[in-house]
């Protein structure tokens, strides 16, 4: 079973956040860490539900980030790297070195680990990528998934045996969420009473013709480092797991229209043309080209991205910095993008 993180929405609590600076310096001192600073935050959409922190320093001498893990693994993210790294047979790809690990603990309420600090940069910043980073992104996902992927070391469960049962689990569970969120945050009734049922109706068509796959399920631009030319190091190896084809390039261009809606004044044509210019890279693509269908079948899963986006991602996320006007206008831009898909896709 894959590592879930927003199947445990309601599930998990609020306390370990506002905890966080105390867990630090007492797993600081039981390891030996020297803790420069918190860097980052994974949050479980809301700022309250805080399930991971991470802070940089060193540790016996070399530089290195301290992970503590709140919410518990079906697998730890160390076991993830070893288990990756055991079939990778990439000269050109690596996982973070591992230096310590302890498993998650239900009575301190959090694992850890202690990995390398990777300084390199990310492969692009988004929105915007230029081609040659676009390439690189395609050299990256080829040599990962042909050299670098050994035999799965997850089996699915049940609902990851088909993408039919995998999409409609999750929605439900966008749905759910959804429900959970101020009115006045929610998509407008007319447009989800469109949106959700258009979308089953294709995952009743599109779902049968993609098989799961085994893959990275968050491999976002930031989580891709560039050692050097050709030479990566992945990051956020706690979301191994299974995914529908082509989700992982749904998920690199959902990143980018993410990154689009906090730019000043996001439009839906910069929306477009980013869909564009990735569609044109991918279809380039080895894989790409060996699925006769490519194109309706990343629409699809781009589609996925946006009907999660519209449900939970633009609904119940509530950022300090985030003006209402700005939310409203990026729902604006992923529910256009997804009437389009539909269009497309129907």
């Amino acid at each position: 079973m894959s590592n879930r993180v927003a199947e445990q929405f309601f599930t998990f609590g609020t306390g370990f956040g506002e905890r966080a600076p105390a867990l630090l310096r007492e797993a600081a001192d039981r390891t030996g860490f020297l803790v420069d600073g918190e860097i980052w935050r994974g949050q479980i959409y809301t700022p309250s539900k805080v399930g991971t922190v991470i802070a940089r320093g060193s540790w016996q001498g070399r530089r290195a980030v301290l992970k503590l893990q709140g919410i518990r693994p079906e697998i730890e993210e160390a076991e993830h790297i070893r288990r990756f790294m055991a079939g990778n047979k990439s000269a050109r790809i690596r996982a973070p070195q591992v230096f310590y690990t302890e498993p998650w603990d239900e009575a301190r309420g959090y694992g850890l680990t202690v990995m390398e600090e990777v300084t390199a940069p990310p492969l692009y910043s988004p929105p915007w990528a230029s081609p040659a980073e676009r390439a690189a992104w395609g050299d990256l996902t080829t040599e990962l998934y042909w050299r670098g992927v050994g035999a799965p070391w997850l089996s699915p469960d049940e609902r990851e045996t088909s993408t039919n049962r995998f999409l409609k689990s999750r929605l439900q569970s966008w749905i759910e969420i959804c429900a959970s969120a101020p009115r006045e945050r929610r998509l407008a009734d007319h447009d989800q009473q469109f949106l959700v049922p258009t979308y089953v109706d294709l995952i009743d068509r599109y779902g049968p013709e993609l098989p799961m796959m085994f893959c990275h399920g968050h491999l976002g631009p930031d989580d891709i480092r560039v050692t050097s030319p050709g030479h990566y190091v992945l990051l956020s190896n706690f979301f191994w797991s299974w995914r529908p084809l082509w989700y992982h390039c749904a998920f690199n261009v959902w990143a980018c229209l993410m990154a689009l809606l906090k730019e000043a004044r996001p439009t839906f044509p910069q929306a477009e043309r980013i869909v564009a210019e990735w569609l044109a890279s991918y279809r380039e693509l080895s894989a790409a080209r060996a699925d006769h269908h490519f194109e309706p079948h990343f629409k699809f899963m781009l589609l996925e991205r946006c009907v999660g986006s519209c449900l939970v991602d633009l609904v119940v996320a509530e950022r300090a910095s985030e003006a209402e006007e700005k939310r409203e206008v990026g729902l604006g831009i992923m529910m256009a993008l997804a009437r389009r898909l539909i269009g497309e896709l129907s």
